[in-house]
């Protein structure tokens, strides 16, 4: 099976912040078709995990469901900004915490009809030592859950992002392997 090729590329982005192309490509048996790709570029999220085992979660307002939903600290990369150094801004800014470690568990293109990777990791020896340093449309509470509550939580599909819910089953794996 051979790679298609990228013929044409054309700027359609609506704004800085959310950056199109449409992309005119040949298929590996010479079809040509356009295709909108998202450029949303990598991101970063993480699982906190305090010294007594209680996991950070938020409760955020997120403008797309138009809902409040369940997440995990996360974040864009953004210029010359490691996954990891994204991770440590993120704590401090959404939920006023550090980390004593930083564990990389992989990542994962954030979809077919995109731009970027989603990294995920993992921080142990979460502390709430900081101020929340919230920006324009964050509307954040930060609360710590047992193991169990998230567990059930996950089980009943109340982790609605999917980041948030793989980034879990990561950790919690890590967690379960490395113990």
């Amino acid at each position: 099976m051979s790679e298609w090729k990228i013929i044409e590329k054309e700027d359609i982005s609506p704004s800085k912040w959310r950056r199109m192309e449409k992309w005119k490509v040949q298929t590996n048996n010479g079809k040509e078709e356009d295709a909108f790709i998202s450029l949303l570029g990598d991101s970063a999220i993480v699982f906190g995990l305090t010294d007594e085992n209680k996991v950070l979660l938020l409760t955020q307002y997120c403008i797309g469901p138009q809902e409040y939903l369940k997440t995990f600290v996360a974040g864009f990369v953004d210029g010359d900004n490691s996954a990891e150094e994204t991770i440590k801004h993120e704590l401090q800014e959404e939920a006023g915490c550090s980390a004593r470690e930083i564990i990389y568990l992989g990542n994962s293109h954030r979809s077919k009809w995109g731009v970027g990777k989603v990294h995920f990791y993992l921080a142990k020896g979460i502390t709430q030592n900081l101020e929340q340093e919230l920006e324009g449309l964050e509307d954040i509470s930060v609360e710590f859950i047992s193991l169990e509550e998230l567990e059930k939580l996950l089980n009943e599909s109340k982790i609605h992002d999917i980041a948030s819910a793989t980034c879990a089953e990561k950790a919690l794996r890590y967690l379960i392997n490395n113990s």
